[in-house]
This record gives structure tokens, C-alpha cells and sequence, in this order.
């Protein structure tokens, strides 16, 4: 008898250590979720609004959101290079300088590759509407008035201008300074937003560029800082072979 009480006095305690765990992981997951609500505004709207898809892309997806948005090359290319950046390090325009003209020639005027541009945007840059907000805005305003496909002259107007001169911009594409303002200073672009959320996912931590190699946005490899054109190249080329290009 007494041996079978020290079992369920054993099993007892098991249940209650493992309730006790559970209760804690509830407790961490609930405070977590309270700090997103307070801290992310926008994960406010969306939970209230009851989104799910929305919920779900931005905890789950390992993958950068492109859709919806400009990029340089051939939309029948499926190999994909996605770019995090900032514009104003000496990082990115090291990259731009170095790199895109390499890529350019080999891949992306031969119709191989699509390059999309992502600006990195921290969680404060987003709320201040400073540094990363400032380039993702003013590159969706001078689309927004002169088109699509104007993607790398906009990229080659804008890096490494500092933000207090991002209205400079604006002549350059014959666009009004007043109209540029406007748009930069009421706009709400969802793409910035999905910017930040991916900056925030795939790119914090990081050192910039951060580059993902893909096919069709997807089974990416992950390559973090200026990389040289050979190490850039053989990751494409990898994408290429799977494809069977």
C-alpha cells in the first residue's frame, strides 16, 4: 500500500510540475503578445480586425514579401535577389557601387535575375518616420507619379542622400517639391510596412546589405554584408542549376 501511494503521490506531483509549466509558458506567451499589442500598433489593427493572414505572414513566414512591388529586370526571370539595405551606409553604397554594375551586366540585363530592393526599417524608424521610413516613403511617392520601371534610376537618385535632402530628389524626376511633400508627410504605404515587419524578421542582427538569393522569392540562401561578385555569383548560379538553366 505504501508503495503504491509513494507512485500516485509521484504521479501527482508530475501533473502538477507539468501544469505549473504550462501556466508559465501561457504566462510568457501572454506577456509577449501584450508587448506587441502595446509596442506594434499595427499588430494592434490587425489582430482587432481579426486578420489571419496577416498574423500569420508576419510570425511564421521566413520568406521576404515582394509582392506588389517594383523591381529591375525581366518579369519572366525566376531567380530572385532580394537586398536589404539602408542606403546611406558605407556598406550599402559600397555595394551599389561595386556590385549592382556586375550584377547588372551578367544577370539582370540578360533577363536572368529580378532584383527587389527592401529598405532596412527598425520598429522606431517606423514610429519616428525617420532614417529607413524616409527612403521606403520617398521611393513609393516618386513612383507613385511617374510609374513603375524607373526603379534603378530612383535607387541611383537616392543612395547616399541624406534624408533632411531626400526632397532634392524630387527635380530630378520633374516632380513638384510641394507634391513630393505631401505624399511623403500623409502617405501610409502598406509595402513600407511590410519593410519594416521583414527588417524587424529576417534582417535585424545583421549586418547590411542582407541579401537573399531565391527562386521566385523562395528557398532562399542568405548572404549578410557586401559579399564579394564571385560568392554572389556562384549563389545565383546554384539557383540557376536547380532550374536547370
Amino acid at each position: 500500500m505504501k508503495k503504491k501511494a509513494k507512485i500516485q503521490n509521484r504521479g501527482l506531483k508530475t501533473i502538477i510540475v507539468f501544469t505549473l509549466f504550462v501556466l508559465f509558458v501561457l504566462f510568457i506567451c501572454v506577456s509577449a503578445l501584450m508587448y506587441e499589442l502595446t509596442k506594434k500598433p499595427y499588430i494592434k489593427k490587425n489582430v482587432d480586425q481579426k486578420n489571419e493572414s496577416y498574423l500569420f505572414e508576419y510570425y511564421f513566414t521566413t520568406n521576404p514579401d515582394i509582392m506588389g512591388r517594383d523591381f529591375i529586370g525581366s518579369p519572366d526571370a525566376r531567380v530572385t535577389v532580394i537586398i536589404f539595405t539602408d542606403f546611406i551606409s558605407d556598406a550599402g553604397k559600397d555595394f551599389e557601387k561595386d556590385i549592382v554594375p556586375q550584377l547588372r551586366d551578367e544577370f539582370i540585363d540578360s533577363g536572368r535575375v529580378r532584383l527587389y530592393y527592401k529598405t532596412y526599417i527598425s520598429d522606431d524608424d517606423y514610429n519616428s518616420k525617420e532614417n529607413g521610413y524616409v527612403y521606403a516613403t520617398a521611393i513609393l511617392c516618386i513612383e507613385e507619379s511617374i510609374g513603375k520601371g524607373n526603379l534603378s534610376d530612383i535607387i541611383d537618385a537616392i543612395v547616399g542622400l541624406e534624408t533632411d535632402k531626400i526632397d532634392n530628389v524630387a527635380e530630378r524626376f520633374g516632380i513638384a517639391k510641394s507634391k513630393f511633400n505631401k505624399c511623403m508627410d500623409s502617405s501610409d504605404y502598406i509595402i513600407v510596412q511590410k519593410d519594416m515587419i521583414d527588417s524587424e524578421k529576417l534582417a535585424v542582427g545583421t549586418s547590411l546589405p542582407a541579401i537573399y538569393i531565391g527562386i521566385d522569392g523562395k528557398d532562399n540562401t542568405k548572404i549578410v554584408g557586401v559579399p564579394s561578385y564571385a560568392r554572389l555569383r556562384r549563389a545565383i548560379r546554384n539557383k540557376e542549376v536547380i532550374l536547370g538553366i
